[in-house]
């Protein structure tokens, strides 16, 4: 145990994977991102072209109706007539509902619905005139449409797909309906699929997945390397022992200053008289 915790190469490795895997949760979750807010802004100016188009026949062929309109919203002539050319609109460009939509009393209301039939039901399959502009499309772009008809901006979209109840996401676009003196009248709402906007799949790599598993991981090692740390104030390594000095060495003159005396007892029955030499 001690091993492991007090490893020189434990923490750095902790941290390079930290650090790697931050990155790739990060990249894998910002690139298809980018590339879904590209394309719905190429979508989104498609739309608003088609918009302005139908603004400016709006303008030309129907200004008293959108006057009208405007003035005293009712389920009338003019209602059933622009909501027809709403309708051919909508069939012809794709698009899944158009509503143009004006200001009273500080709420967006809607003048007319492409989803207009005479036998439907006003609140239910279509939203009848003077009525509030609600649902889950209005949630997300009524400050933009509200900018329209204040003149602050000439178009604006949703800058991400829209659930609406049915299968496949919208998105909102709006475009601003000027009078003959180039006052915001109105402004064209309309919803169409959201298509081919997720990038979240690179060939068989599924980026999200990536993503989460990157973000994951690095979660793990943060808290492993916070672990290690407190295991470590609590746990200290052991310090090892000081050295001792060795003893220094003793020379030839320090041990006869050892040596007992000559007239000790013991050094005499150690020491032997020196051998007689004998002369003929």
């Amino acid at each position: 145990m001690e091993k492991i915790l007090y490893n020189r190469l434990l923490r750095p490795v902790l941290a390079v994977v930290m650090v790697v895997s931050l990155a790739l949760g990060v990249a894998s979750s910002a690139w298809p991102a980018a590339r879904q807010s590209a394309r719905i802004e190429v979508l989104a100016e498609a739309g608003i072209t088609n918009l302005r188009t139908l603004s400016i026949a709006v303008t030309e062929l129907g200004e008293d109706r959108l006057a009208a309109l405007i003035k005293t919203p009712m389920q009338g002539n003019d209602f059933k007539k622009m909501s027809g050319l709403l309708t051919e609109v909508r069939d012809a460009a794709g698009y899944d509902r158009i509503w143009l939509t004006a200001q009273k009393d500080g709420k967006t209301i809607v003048l007319c619905d492409s989803s207009y039939r005479d036998t439907g039901t006003a609140g239910v399959t279509y939203l009848a005139p003077g009525s509030e502009w609600t649902g889950p499309l209005a949630e997300k772009l009524d400050s933009g449409v509200s900018g329209l008809l204040s003149g602050k901006t000439e178009d604006a979209y949703t800058k991400s797909p829209v659930e609406t109840g049915s299968d496949t996401p919208m998105l909102g676009i709006a475009a601003v309906v000027r009078d003959k003196n180039g006052t915001p009248a109105a402004a064209l709402v309309a919803q169409f699929p959201a298509a081919d906007i997720d990038f979240t799949q690179l060939g068989f790599v599924d980026l999200g997945l990536v993503s989460w598993l990157g973000f994951l991981l690095f979660a793990l090692s943060l808290a492993l390397l916070v672990l290690i740390s407190r295991l470590r104030k609590k746990f200290p390594k052991p310090t090892p022992p000081e050295p001792t000095e060795p003893e220094p060495a003793t020379s030839p003159l320090r041990a006869l200053n050892r040596l007992p005396p000559r007239n000790c007892p013991r050094l005499r029955q150690r020491i032997s008289p020196p051998a007689r030499i004998l002369t003929p």
